[in-house]
């Protein structure tokens, strides 16, 4: 509970303070409402079932606010579980089937999350109020004014036990300074300006966690620093092939998805797993003509640009770039193959900072040396002498993203996210995003944040659109095509990361080259003209 709770203090927006604007005193006028469900213009969100149920009989529009999202899965900041919620301004609601009702509906936890982000010494200033009762479950007192909201607001239920005194905080949308007392589910502002009843109003935590997990509309392109990487990985496999006129309408319909970066993948070979040179003027290389050419039209198009070296075995059907490593037999082969690989790596880094890239990956998949700590902080100690951008390294998942010692020495930790979800075909969406949280791998991801204090992306992940690409996304592309797996999976990663703070982004596996790879008969991992590539535009906010 400590390391998740640590967690999610990591955020880009760890310093921003409350905001609580008072909520129009109109009642939303629905635009629809049938079955259950109402629709509210002001925000063209709509609210159904339990969730309208519990809004209505909850204070509405001054105790909830306006809904600012619709129903969606989110893996809880404080006990690692899989939740349906729905953001509103000043709530995020959270269903609970195991309870009974009224139970089955709870406010998060917002204020208790804000808190430890905020404050993890404590909010300075505080102080009780003169005669306030003391409540002992967390030695914090409640009197005045927030003591009559507490008790005609719902009381524990709807706000939680007090987890501060008041004190003075300033409005992150106004600039104010407001008298605010923290609970748990809620924050209290004491607005004298206005009239009565509204001189106690909730803070806007539903306002204030969306926008800091990134879900606010769509992130301008190229993304401001902190924003979400919505990026595909791009990839060719011989000199010459980037630069063609296919290739460039290809990276047109990438843009089109609302991709805001991709990473482009250039390959270096070694003979054998035992050789110590690595070249890179191969003719299944591109050339450095090749990557200037797509790194200017991918800023044309707005797209940053991560630059991911590879390097692999030259003969087709070889050993697979992690199994580099272990089968030298000497120190001198280590060195010589290190020194082989900062010429290698240098060279690109150097080319990406002539180019003008955004990110650069100093290697991919090499868990054969990765153990190798000093080795790898001196590769990127002389990236770091020629390429002035963030960097990060994509580690291959299942073991090599835990065994990494050196996560502090780059900017973003990156995982190639191959994970291997459900024992079945074409699981539901939901059956996959709970195999993501129960299989441990999330705790993982963001546990692994946590230790280094890093952001984490998915440097690659992808599935092809075949029947099983689930249950091992690598190794099932000789099955039948199977388009909705693959949207699902797409999907389910969506749902369970996205909205995380410790989450930088993903880089998809893979756009093609070729604008005609894709479509429904294509058992390949391209998303391009199927399913999957409609939950990528809604969450890449092409639509």
């Amino acid at each position: 509970m400590r390391t998740l709770r640590l967690l999610f203090a990591i955020s880009s927006l760890i310093g921003m303070s409350l905001s609580g604007t008072l909520a129009p005193a109109a009642q939303a006028h629905p635009a629809a409402q049938a079955g259950g469900c109402q629709t509210f213009p002001v925000t063209q969100h709509t609210v159904c079932g339990l969730f309208l149920a519990y809004w209505q009989s909850h204070g509405g529009l001054a105790q909830q606010g306006y809904p600012i999202g619709e129903e969606t899965q989110e893996v809880s900041a404080l006990d690692g579980k899989l939740y349906t919620v729905q953001y509103f301004e000043r709530s995020v609601l959270e269903k609970h089937p195991e309870k009974a009702p009224p139970f089955d509906v709870l406010p998060t936890q917002l204020g208790t999350i804000r808190y430890q982000q905020k404050y993890p010494n404590g909010a300075p200033g505080q102080h009780a109020v003169p005669g306030s009762p003391l409540f002992p479950a967390t030695g914090h007192h409640v009197g005045g004014p927030f003591l009559a909201y507490w008790q005609s607001h719902g009381a524990l239920a709807q706000q939680g036990y007090p987890i501060s005194e008041e004190f003075t905080e300033v409005s992150a949308l106004d600039g104010k300074p407001y008298t605010v007392q923290y609970f748990e589910r809620a924050v209290f502002e004491w607005h004298p300006e206005n009239s009565t009843p509204y001189k106690v109003l909730l803070a806007q935590l539903g306002t204030l966690r969306q926008r800091e997990i990134g879900l606010l509309g769509n992130v301008s392109r190229p993304a401001a620093p902190g924003a979400r990487l919505k990026g595909l990985n791009y990839a060719a496999w011989y000199a010459g092939q980037y630069a063609t006129p296919e290739a460039d309408q290809s990276l047109a319909n990438l843009a089109a998805t609302g991709a805001n970066t991709l990473a482009l993948v250039v390959t270096g070979y070694q003979d054998t797993l035992t050789s110590t040179q690595i070249i890179w003027t191969t003719p299944r290389t591109p050339t450095d003509g090749d990557l200037a050419h797509v790194i200017a039209q991918a800023h044309a198009r707005g797209l940053q640009v991560m630059l991911k070296p590879h390097v692999d075995v030259a003969l087709d059907g070889a050993p697979w770039r992690g199994q580099i490593g272990p089968a030298f037999s000497s120190p001198d082969q280590w060195n010589a193959w290190f020194a082989s690989y900062q010429a290698f790596i240098d060279h690109y880094a150097a080319l990406a900072q002539q180019q003008g890239v955004d990110l650069f990956c100093v290697g991919t998949e090499l868990l054969g040396t990765s153990g190798h700590d000093a080795n790898w902080r001196a590769i990127i100690g002389g990236i770091r002498g020629l390429f002035h951008g963030p960097l990060t390294y994509a580690s291959n998942w299942g073991g090599e993203e835990t065994g990494i010692t050196w996560w502090d020495a780059v900017d973003y930790i990156g995982v190639d996210a191959y994970y291997p979800l459900t024992g079945k075909p074409d699981p539901s969406v939901d059956e996959l995003q709970h195999a993501w949280v129960d299989r441990g791998y999330f705790t993982t991801l963001s546990g692994l944040a946590a230790r280094f204090g890093k952001p984490l992306l998915f440097t690659e992940i992808g599935y092809g659109s075949v029947v099983g690409a689930n249950q091992d996304p690598v190794g099932t592309q000789n099955q039948a095509v199977d388009l909705p797996e693959q949207a699902h999976a797409y999907q389910a990663a969506f749902g369970v990361f996205w909205n995380q703070p410790w989450f930088a982004g993903m880089y998809w596996w893979s756009w093609d080259i070729n604008p005609n790879r894709g479509g429904s008969g294509d058992p390949s991992f391209t998303p391009y003209d199927k399913p999957a590539e409609q939950v990528l535009q809604t969450y890449y906010g092409a639509h």
